[in-house]
Parts: C-alpha cells; structure tokens; sequence
C-alpha cells in the first residue's frame, strides 16, 4: 500500500532542501539564517503594525511565524533561480557576482525590509497582499470576544 504525503509534508521539505541550498549558497550558519528570519520578521511588523497591541499578538502567533517562514522561502526560492539562471557565482558575504564584477544582487536584496514594504517593488505588492489575509485569520483565531 503506497503511503500518501501530504501537500504540507512537501512543502516542509521543499523549504529545508532550499535553505540548505541557501546555507551552502551563503556560508551563513544555520543559527545566523534564523537569527536573520527573526529579526527581519520583528522589523517587519514594526514597520508595516502601528498599534503595539497588535505586533505583540502577531509576534507569539504560530500563525503569523508559519506565515513568515513560507515567504520568507519563496523569497530564498527566487534568490536561487535568479543565482542559477544568471551563471553567477555567489561569494562568502552572499553576494552574487562574476569573476571580476560585483553585480549588487546579494542575498540580503531579497530579505530587504525597504523592499518588504514597499508598494513598489514586487516583494513588497506580494507580501502586502499575502500579510492582510493572514492578519485577519489571525485576528478572527486568536482574539475570541
């Protein structure tokens, strides 16, 4: 009998393969990849909640972290095809370069908190869209009246 996974169990391991790409990518150590997640995570909602009320329920909600975590990995997805796709080779700070010249593409453009939340910039139009579903199905889960 074959054993069925689960689309959730494919994308779990579909996002460790790819921060494991991402860690031998970067030289980042695997403590430095979270520390990174966490701290840009906390910035991001400081920049784009105001009412600290809100940051504090999002900041203990697994809801908002899982969240996180998942565009986080499609952001590390599309820094890898980029890298793949451009021949470039990436250097021990995580930037993308040629042989001779520095290209400004590095790891950390992706994970950028100007672009986040910038309406302009195509991470900031995904990730605005994408924070007020989940927003509200956190609000509607965690805040019981």
């Amino acid at each position: 009998m074959k054993k069925r996974i689960s689309n959730a169990a494919l994308r779990k391991a579909a996002a460790q393969t790819t921060k494991a790409e991402i860690l031998e990518a970067t030289t980042l150590t695997c403590e430095e990849y979270k520390t990174m997640q966490y701290h840009v995570g906390r910035s991001f909602l400081s920049v784009v909640v105001k009412e600290k009320e809100i940051i504090k329920l999002l900041e203990g909600s697994k809801m908002f972290w899982g969240w996180w975590r998942n565009q986080w990995h499609l952001r590390d997805e599309q820094f890898l095809s980029e890298q793949k796709l451009s021949g470039l080779e990436v250097n021990s700070c995580g930037q993308l370069q040629t042989r001779d010249e520095y290209t400004g593409n590095d790891y950390g453009y992706y994970h950028n908190l100007h672009h986040l939340t910038s309406s302009f910039h195509p991470f900031g139009v995904r990730l605005q869209s994408s924070f007020a579903h989940m927003i509200g199905l956190v609000i509607k889960n965690e805040v019981k009246p």
